[in-house]
Order: structure tokens, then C-alpha cells, then sequence
């Protein structure tokens, strides 16, 4: 039976554990490996809670043993969103970090305003040489349990490097596991030591800590029987000051007194009776998301996450008989915390702008209902099981897009639409006299501002119109060309020492030849013309240099053309077993000096990307999945501001706008509706 001896010294913590194997059994169902961790705060019993202990897949060596838990709260589906970034910091409030594991060692948190083993406190926070956090047991900057503890306790050495790991364990780099971030950084907080001694004063410092140290998330799992003011009280300023608290809803096994309805435990029930749901409280569920049987339920919980089997990177101590770097299965509800500090890490990378509240919300609305599966317990476990891949993909979906940056018209019949992203439609610019059957747009008069250059045609006559980004048209004119169909023209716009130029292009079906016309963009008058043999399913321009580069399809087979001004041929590259309408764009995708052509085909059921460059024949190839019916489209933009042109990849039909660098690698996506007519460039 549990035995707990109260030692009452200044509000120190102990750690107490003499546990009855044969009763531990008869509560904790699967209980795998590790033990439960109890301390007493000045008379109150206190717990680091039990320790016994379309997606994207990172390549990790241990991944398989994690893939349960990251699949049950849809971390790959998050992961097509965002996998992190280090500009996020997660203060772990626990009994500190082995900041050496190589799987955290790049994401630990680094005070850029501290000098290094100087003796001084540079930054004048209060504390000296604060590098990496700081320990507030020891009163140093040693953030590392220690692994010389006379009486070292696994589980309590191990627990904030455990839950570092599944917060911010790096990811896709094919070694040990992975967290929920793949970068992001921990800012290690060490309250407690290897037995289990530390205090509220501890605690409460160490949210203040992470306050002035502009933290965006806490992640602490330790929970207590008294409501201690002072620590409510900072940490409803850490709240305040945009930090998303999330804390244990305790151990106390369902078989016995778990609901903390009448006897609340802290910090998770801070905020039982506010208005505001300002600290997340979390509790654990097995694999087919019912309670585990060790965890509390209460009004004070608000979410649930997997608790159960749980692997991450450990403390490497061989002098302590601690080996490994990575292990497990753990189990207990100090585990389902950091999966939803993580998550909430996750969407502040996703949206830096949100506040604390909106991050907490976009959880708690996004979790998946699991009432059916806990009948017993509803009304107490919160709005149900952590789904960060819903929550994910509503934060991306829903966030403001720089309209500036995409530019995406469109037109139907005489109509031209500017596409908004955040409104998922078409919003009406102007209308012309005449139907529109190309578009092209760029900054034609160096203004800065985007103009729209376009075709349109009434019967056999065919007009230029250039319109203002405001729908107001600048220049109009009639150009001449051959009787023939919309299918058979195009329009582009070319850049040459600040000077820009409307490229228009017919094909004669009688000498089966394609004419290129260079104009002057203001007046429509010819410059120059160049005739190339075959018609072109798609063209577009090297924007370093005064070349042509196109594509003709037969049947089967696709041929990549670049040709002179003198027709002069330069590239024939061929591609086969393709079909489908294919979408062409060219620009600098790689690094370097040389330009790259971008193309979408179907390949069986499958829709495909070749990036080929135009100066050495190199290519790569990646799969979009299974084609859609609708027409690919191909927009190059340099939408960080790298100097190199991101794909933005999307279909007519309407879905996900995926945005792909010059390497395949897949970097966000956008949710868009179905675009009528024709999309530019």
C-alpha cells in the first residue's frame, strides 16, 4: 500500500515512494515499466503525475515506437502544416534537461543577452551566467540533473528530458525518435532534484522566470492539494502576458478518487472558478481513447492525450546506470502535458499573432469528442482527445495571406477576378468589352505595383487591355492576328534592363507553326517575331535571358523546348508515358545562376512535378498523388524573400494550394476554392 511520511521543513518537497507492488497492480492496467513519482509541499501531497511507467512521417530510427501516439493525435496530418520553428519557447518547469542529447541539443533555448561563464548577469535579470534557463534548486546555471544523487530516483532524474524530447526532440534527421516539433526551443527550468525535493517558491520563480524571458508556452507537470496564491498569481500574469499554461490534472486513479471536482489539486484548477479558461488542464487516455486508469478527471480538465506506452529521449548517465539516450515505454499523465504544450508551440509557429486565449481555444475546439468511449466520465474529461492535426490545419487555413505576395487573377468570359485566399473565392474586379482568353501580369511601368496585361477577342478581332491593380484600364488597344481559336494564342510578359514587354503567341494551323510577337506594351506595336515549327500546349520565358521555352505534347510523350529569337533550338528534352493537360513555368527554383522549368503531368493515376534545368538536364521528380480531373496550375513566387522562387501548385477544382521549393520539399499549403476561368501568373 502506499505509505506517505509528511516532512515539513520550509515548504520543501520530498519525495515519498514505498509502494505495494500487488496494490499498484490492481490499479494501473498496463502499467509497463516506470513508477510513480510523489512529493508532499508543506503538508500537501505532490506529484510530477505518474510516471510508470495526407501525412507527413518523419525518417527517424525509433519512430515506429512513437508512431501509435503521434497517430492518434494526427501529428503527421499537423506536420503538412508546420513542424516548428525556433523562434517558439517552451519553458519545461520540471527537474531539468539533459541539454547534451543530441536530439534536444539544437533546441535548447539560448539567452542571447547572457555572456557565457563570465560571472556576470549581463542581461541584470538576476542571475548569473542564465545560458540555457536556470536551476533553482542548486541556485546555478547547472540545468542537468545531476547523476552522482546519492539516492537517485529513474524516474524523477529522466522526467524533464523526457518531456523535453516529446515537446522538441528534432525530427526527420534519421536518429532516435522525434517530437512533436522538430525545432523549437526548450528553455529548461529546474524546480525539483533527482528525489523529488524543491518548493512552491521554486515553482512560482520559476514562472516568473519565464515571463521576463518572453516564453510562449509552459509545460508543468506537477500538481498539488493547496491553492497556493502567490503561484496562481503569477501565472495568471504569465497568461496575461500572451504564455499558454498547461498542467497535470494529477494521478489519483479513477478506481479510486481520480475526479478533482471536490478535492481540486493545483495549478491545474487555478482557474476553476474564473471566467476565463486561462490554464489548460490535461489528463490521459489509452490507445482507443478511454481514461487511463491511473489519471484524474474533474471539471478542471479540459482536454485529454495520450498517456500510455510512451517513448522519448532520456538522460544519458552510465555512471548512474542510466545508458540509453532514448527509451521507454513510459506511462503516465506527465506524458499527455507535453504532447498539448507541444501542440500549442506547434500552432504559435503556425500563428505568431495569436494571443494565449486564441491558441487555447483552436485546441480545445479542435479536439476530437470522446464521451462514447468514457460514458462514466462525461462532464469531466474536458472537450475531449488532443487532434493537433484539425487544429493545425484550421490555424493555417485560417490565417491572413499577403494578397501582395500571391497576386492570383482570374477571368471568366469578360470578368476578371483577384482570388482572396482568407475569403476561399473570387472577388469581382472589373469587366471588359470583350471576353478575356489570355492574361499575363507583372510591374509594367516600375511603379511597384502589379499591372494586368490582356487578350480579348469578339469574333476575329482580338484587343489588348492593360488594367490597373484597381480594376481601372490604362491602355487599350486592337493588335492583329490570324482567325483562330482562344486555345490556339497566349500572352506573357518579359522583363529585359527594365523594360517590359507583352510576348503574344498564334498558332497557324496551315504551315503548322507557332508565331511569337515581341510588342511594345503601351502601343501594341511589333518589335521583333520569331516562327517556331509545332503548336505549344504551354509556353513560357527565361527571365534571365531572351529565350523561349515551351512544351508540345503528342499522345504519350511530352517534349521540353527552348529555342533563340532565331529559332535556333537549344534544349529537346522528352518525357513519355505522361498525359493530361501539363502546366509549365519557368524561373530560378535552385540555387545558383541557371533557371529552371517547372512542369505538372499525369502519369497513370498518379500527378507528377519534374523541375529540369534548362543549362545542365539535371531533374528531380516528385509525385503529387492521385490526379484530379481539373487543370494543374503552376505559379512561381519568391514568397520568403530568398532570392529564389517557391512552386505554388494547385488544381482549378479547388483544394489545397501547396507552396513546394525548388527541391520537391513540401513547405505549407493553403486551403483554395474552385477558381472559374483561367488563373495567371
Amino acid at each position: 500500500m502506499f505509505k506517505a511520511v509528511v516532512h515539513k521543513v520550509d515548504f520543501i518537497v520530498y519525495l515519498l515512494y514505498n509502494i505495494d507492488m500487488n496494490l499498484l497492480n490492481s490499479f494501473y492496467t498496463n502499467w509497463l515499466k516506470k513508477s510513480t513519482i510523489l512529493w508532499v509541499v508543506g503538508g500537501f501531497l505532490l506529484c510530477v503525475v505518474p510516471v510508470a511507467v495526407s501525412a507527413r512521417v518523419p525518417d527517424d530510427q525509433w519512430y515506429i515506437l512513437q508512431d501509435r501516439v503521434w497517430n492518434q493525435i494526427q501529428a503527421p496530418q499537423a506536420w503538412n502544416y508546420e513542424t516548428g520553428n525556433g523562434q517558439v519557447v517552451v519553458a519545461v518547469i520540471d527537474t531539468g534537461v539533459d541539454i547534451s542529447n543530441p536530439e534536444l541539443s539544437q533546441n535548447i533555448w539560448l539567452n542571447e543577452d547572457e555572456v557565457a561563464d563570465n560571472g556576470i548577469d549581463d542581461d541584470n535579470n538576476g542571475y548569473v551566467d542564465d545560458l540555457h534557463g536556470w536551476n533553482f534548486v542548486g541556485k546555478d546555471n547547472n540545468i542537468v540533473p545531476p547523476a552522482f544523487a546519492e539516492k537517485l530516483e529513474e524516474g524523477a532524474a529522466q522526467h524533464g528530458t523526457l518531456i523535453s524530447g516529446l515537446i522538441g526532440a528534432i525530427g526527420n534527421n534519421k536518429s532516435l525518435g522525434t517530437g512533436l516539433n522538430w525545432r523549437v526551443k526548450i528553455m529548461p527550468l529546474r524546480v525539483m532534484d533527482n528525489n523529488g525535493s524543491g518548493s512552491y517558491g521554486n515553482i512560482t520563480a520559476a514562472v516568473e522566470y519565464a515571463i521576463k524571458n518572453k516564453a510562449n508556452v509552459i509545460s508543468i507537470s506537477i500538481v498539488g492539494e493547496v491553492l497556493e496564491e502567490e503561484m496562481r498569481s503569477v501565472m495568471r500574469r504569465a497568461y496575461d502576458a500572451g504564455i499558454v499554461i498547461v498542467a497535470a490534472a494529477g494521478n489519483s486513479p479513477k478506481l479510486v478518487s481520480g475526479s478533482i471536482d471536490t478535492n481540486p489539486v493545483y495549478p491545474v484548477c487555478f482557474d476553476k472558478d474564473s471566467s476565463d479558461n486561462w490554464l489548460i488542464g490535461v489528463t490521459s487516455v489509452d490507445r482507443s481513447d478511454s481514461l487511463s486508469s491511473f489519471a484524474s478527471c474533474g471539471p478542471c480538465v479540459d482536454i485529454m492525450a495520450p498517456g500510455e506506452n510512451i517513448y522519448s529521449t532520456e538522460l544519458y548517465a552510465p555512471s548512474a546506470g542510466l545508458s540509453g539516450q532514448f527509451g521507454g515505454p513510459w506511462s503516465g499523465t506527465s506524458f499527455s502535458v507535453p504532447l498539448v504544450a507541444g501542440s500549442a508551440a506547434l500552432l504559435k509557429s503556425i500563428r505568431p499573432e495569436w494571443s494565449a486565449k486564441e491558441i487555447i481555444l483552436a485546441l480545445l475546439n479542435s479536439a476530437d469528442v470522446v464521451d462514447e468511449k468514457n460514458p462514466d466520465f462525461v462532464g469531466q474529461i474536458g472537450y475531449g482527445r488532443l487532434n493537433i492535426g484539425r487544429a493545425a490545419e484550421n490555424a493555417y487555413l485560417s490565417k491572413p495571406v499577403d494578397l501582395d505576395i500571391f497576386n492570383l487573377y482570374s477571368f471568366n468570359n469578360k470578368k476578371i477576378y483577384f482570388y482572396q485566399p482568407q475569403l476561399f473565392k473570387n472577388v469581382y474586379l472589373t469587366s471588359l468589352d470583350w471576353s478575356v482568353i489570355n492574361m499575363a501580369y507583372g510591374d509594367l511601368n516600375n511603379d511597384g505595383i502589379q499591372e494586368i496585361a490582356t487578350m480579348t477577342k469578339n469574333k476575329n478581332n482580338y484587343q489588348i487591355n492593360i488594367v490597373s491593380s484597381k480594376g481601372n484600364i490604362i491602355f487599350q488597344y486592337n493588335i492583329k492576328l490570324s482567325k483562330l481559336g482562344s486555345n490556339f494564342t497566349g500572352l506573357n510578359i518579359y522583363s529585359q534592363n527594365n523594360n517590359q514587354f507583352l510576348i503574344v503567341s498564334e498558332y497557324d494551323n496551315k504551315t503548322n507553326k507557332t508565331k511569337f510577337l515581341k510588342l511594345n506594351w503601351r502601343s501594341g506595336e511589333k518589335i521583333t517575331e520569331v516562327s517556331l515549327l509545332g503548336r505549344f500546349v504551354s509556353w513560357s520565358l527565361k527571365k534571365t535571358e531572351e529565350k523561349i521555352v515551351a512544351l508540345q505534347q503528342t499522345n504519350s510523350s511530352l517534349r521540353l523546348l527552348e529555342y533563340d529569337w532565331n529559332a535556333n533550338k537549344i534544349v529537346d528534352w522528352r518525357l513519355t508515358g505522361v498525359s493530361g493537360v501539363p502546366a509549365l513555368a519557368v524561373g530560378k527554383v535552385w540555387s545558383g545562376d541557371t533557371e529552371q522549368a517547372v512542369i505538372t503531368v499525369n502519369r497513370g493515376k498518379n500527378s507528377e512535378m519534374y523541375v529540369y534545368d534548362l543549362s545542365n538536364s539535371s531533374f528531380i521528380r516528385e509525385s503529387f498523388g492521385l490526379a484530379e480531373k481539373y487543370k494543374q496550375n503552376i505559379i512561381l513566387k519568391d514568397i520568403n524573400f530568398d532570392g529564389l522562387s517557391e512552386i505554388l501548385h494547385f488544381q482549378s477544382g479547388g483544394g489545397n494550394f501547396s507552396v513546394i521549393d525548388g527541391k520537391g520539399k513540401w513547405l505549407q499549403s493553403l486551403r483554395i476554392d474552385k477558381i472559374s476561368g483561367q488563373l495567371a501568373d
